[in-house]
């Protein structure tokens, strides 16, 4: 499914607000921009293929949204590595703690899979029992 020869590239999540009074599909709107303002250009890409930039809206609050246009939670979140990586070393509230071990969870099945494999991470993220997952930079 995946264009598997490509250059390699940097993954990283973020935690954000937006305003009380914006949507999902607002924000998808926006990213859209930024991406067409960093090049992106999506007629002229290979799904799953190499691009610019892009940005997924893994979450959005406690929403689920089935869409064309938007899924919400992302629907390939649990499989990818690169995706539950970054998103571990945000979910750092007790808020977030069981969402949190349920990513862990899923990227230990990944990794024992093999499916890590070729993700190099420059440092671990927190257990949920506040204990390092990699002693080294390098894990996974």
């Amino acid at each position: 499914m995946y264009v598997e020869n490509q250059e390699d590239f940097y993954n990283m999540a973020a935690l954000g607000y937006v305003p009380d009074d914006s949507d999902a599909f607002d924000f998808l709107k926006t990213i859209n921009q930024i991406e067409a303002k960093y090049g992106r250009n999506r007629d002229k890409e290979i799904r799953f293929g190499p691009r610019s930039l892009d940005i997924d809206i893994e979450l959005f609050g406690d929403e689920i949204i089935t869409h064309p246009a938007l899924q919400i939670p992302h629907p390939r979140m649990e499989e990818r590595a690169f995706v539950l990586i970054p998103a571990i070393e945000i979910l750092t509230n007790p808020a977030d703690e069981i969402v949190r071990e349920k990513y862990v969870s899923c990227l230990a099945k990944i990794t024992a899979e093999g499916g890590a494999d070729g993700i190099v991470k420059v440092g671990g993220y927190r257990n949920g029992n506040g204990t390092d997952s990699c002693s080294d930079k390098t894990c996974l």
